[in-house]
């Protein structure tokens, strides 16, 4: 009884490693066949990642428009400014010309009345004088 029990333990491990062997080989099929996917999968992120290459690309070249735009409105913006404190500072020599022109007139006709005035002033006493002390 001994004898079978072996035999068939032996034909149990035999089977088993013939199993474990068959099973190996499996596995390494496996990726073989698992990598027809993956090289699909592969294939479209290369295609994917050339199409996001291009919108980058794309994305690049308007971005770089852009600065320009804006260096160009800056330049523009800067250009105006002069061009508006220019007119700015003509227009207050203009106006503020006329007003220290009229000033200076107004100066002089003050100036002209007060020794008009002091004119009369002296007059009055005089006259005041050749009138008399009132009695």
């Amino acid at each position: 009884m001994r004898k079978p029990a072996r035999k068939t333990l032996i034909s149990v491990v035999g089977v088993v490693f013939f199993m474990v062997i068959a099973g190996c080989e499996e596995e390494q099929k496996l990726p073989d066949t698992k990598r027809l996917p993956n090289i699909k999968r592969c294939r479209l992120i290369a295609v994917e990642n050339v199409g996001l290459k291009k919108q980058l690309e794309q994305r690049d070249k308007e971005i770089e428009r852009q600065k320009q735009l804006l260096e160009k409105c800056r330049q523009e913006n800067k250009v105006l400014k002069e061009k508006s404190r220019k007119r700015i500072e003509d227009l207050l020599s203009i106006t503020l010309g006329s007003v220290v022109e009229g000033n200076k007139k107004l100066r002089q006709q003050n100036e002209n009345l007060k020794s008009e005035i002091e004119n009369l002033k002296r007059e009055l006493e005089e006259l005041k004088n050749q009138a008399g002390p009132k009695p």
